[in-house]
């Protein structure tokens, strides 16, 4: 088996045997479920060809959860969580991903996901523009967006 979606599971150990039994697991995908970022970490980092993940909104993800996945897993080439929630801090995003060609991250409150998210979006941009060789333009014009949109009114 090489694609799993997980929906109205809440049981980690079920996961995480999962991630260990299936060594061809390179797409995982998680609905309706009562996993957290912390389940979701440890899969990750089990399913060693691992690809594409899915994250939907019903699976509440904190920024700090979202790095510390990816850093689980580099490799992955497609990543996707619908409802990232910040506690209001800058997440450290120090981490290479090579692989990845899609990263796509909706806010679970935006009141909370706020400036946190420009910081994100300003690093996810120019990380997979980077490897188009026009980073330095495109983020020039993001930076202009972020002054913009942050400034105390």
């Amino acid at each position: 088996m090489n694609n799993a979606i997980i929906h109205r599971l809440s049981e980690s150990d079920v996961l995480r045997t999962l991630a260990m039994t299936c060594k061809r697991l390179d797409r995982l995908e998680f609905l309706q479920t009562g996993f957290g970022g912390a389940s979701i970490q440890e899969a990750v980092r089990i399913a060693a060809n691992l690809k594409v993940l899915k994250v939907s909104r019903y699976c509440k993800t904190t920024l700090d959860a979202v790095t510390q996945i990816l850093k689980a897993r580099p490799s992955l080439a497609e990543v996707e969580f619908d409802a990232v929630e910040s506690s209001g801090r800058i997440a450290d995003w120090d981490v290479e991903l090579p692989g990845l060609r899609r990263l796509r991250l909706r806010g679970g409150d935006i009141q909370k996901f706020g400036s946190t998210a420009l910081s994100l979006v300003s690093y996810a941009i120019s990380v997979l523009f980077s490897i188009c060789g026009k980073r330095h333009l495109l983020t020039e014009r993001l930076e202009r967006v972020v002054c913009t949109r942050t400034k105390p009114h």
